[in-house]
């Protein structure tokens, strides 16, 4: 893990590879193939090795600051990308900044800091890249460490789901879990309740959740089928009708339907129990939050990188 920006050594390569292609942030795009060419040139690491990590770097539900500009299909949590042949991509201006400060040319980039290494296998959450930057802001101004936690908070995915914890305990930067669960909004559809799901913990998605929805309300009485959580009562009337799955665009929304007698706490009882609604997420900082947070006041340009990291957050 570099020290500069805190990212591993094949993000690195393939950044590097991508720049030596001339696919810089103010130019054209290169065929995605193309940049694995050349970082098999330059390293010997193989297409499909790299492929997954260059689409992490792009993918706006993996990581909150863009390194890699991507245009074509670069998947979903359901679906695999397109064939690196037939998508494009180029540097984003962080990234490019990103390789300057690993040459030494401009101040550290607290990039890993931010966008977590979870989806790696690693134990660093992401953290919300705004609260961030006012953390940063406002302990140049002397706020306390206990104001700096309290403003930067618990660990914040992409997705916007809900994450639950001990802020005390994380901000240690000791191991310790968080508690990710889907955010749920109550309605009603002709009479009856419904519960729209419209964000997701990690290492899930939107067609896995409602493939276990369904397949939960199908056996309900006929026994429990491969991955339903034995928690759910079989013996008691299921809460839950039916569910749709209306997610478009990297925008989830699964709209579950209960029966019109049910309640909503009881369809979202029901969905807490699918698994992967709720996840327990082991995380650590490795240093405590508000000293990570005061290390980068000292950085070169710090109004400068500041403003950088906010232009590179995805929308």
């Amino acid at each position: 893990m570099s020290s500069a920006t805190g990212l591993g050594l094949l993000d690195l390569l393939i950044l590097e590879a991508i720049e030596a292609a001339g696919a810089s942030s103010h130019g054209p795009y290169m065929k995605t193939q193309r940049a694995l060419d050349v970082l098999h040139e330059r390293t010997g690491i193989g297409s499909t090795q790299a492929y997954e990590s260059l689409c992490d770097m792009a993918r706006p539900y993996v990581a909150h600051l863009p390194l890699i500009d991507f245009n074509g299909n670069y998947g979903s949590p359901d679906w695999e990308p397109a064939s690196a042949r037939y998508t494009e991509c180029r540097l984003t201006p962080l990234g490019e900044a990103a390789l300057a400060a690993e040459r030494g040319e401009r101040g550290t980039l607290p990039i890993a800091l931010m966008n977590g290494d979870l989806h790696q296998g690693g134990h660093r959450p992401p953290l919300d890249p705004r609260r961030l930057v006012d953390a940063v802001r406002a302990s140049v101004s002397g706020c306390s460490d206990d104001s700096i936690v309290d403003i930067v908070g618990l660990p914040a995915f992409p997705s916007r789901c809900d994450v639950a914890g001990d802020l005390a305990e994380f901000a240690t930067g000791a191991a310790c879990e968080v508690v990710a669960s889907a955010s749920m909004a109550d309605g009603h559809v002709r009479g009856q309740p419904t519960v729209t799901i419209t964000a997701l913990p990690p290492f899930t998605s939107a067609g896995r959740i409602a493939e276990l929805i369904a397949n939960a309300v199908g056996h309900q009485g006929r026994g429990i089928p491969t991955g339903r959580p034995p928690t759910i009562d079989d013996e008691l009337p299921c809460p839950v009708t039916e569910v749709s799955d209306q997610s478009s665009g990297g925008r989830t929304q699964l709209v579950v339907t209960g029966r019109s007698e049910a309640s909503h706490s009881e369809v979202r009882q029901f969905l807490q129990q699918i698994p992967t609604v709720q996840q327990r997420v082991r995380v650590a900082l490795e240093h405590p939050l508000a000293e990570l947070v005061r290390a980068l006041t000292t950085s070169d340009d710090l109004h400068g990188t500041l403003d950088l990291i906010e232009r590179s957050i995805h929308s």
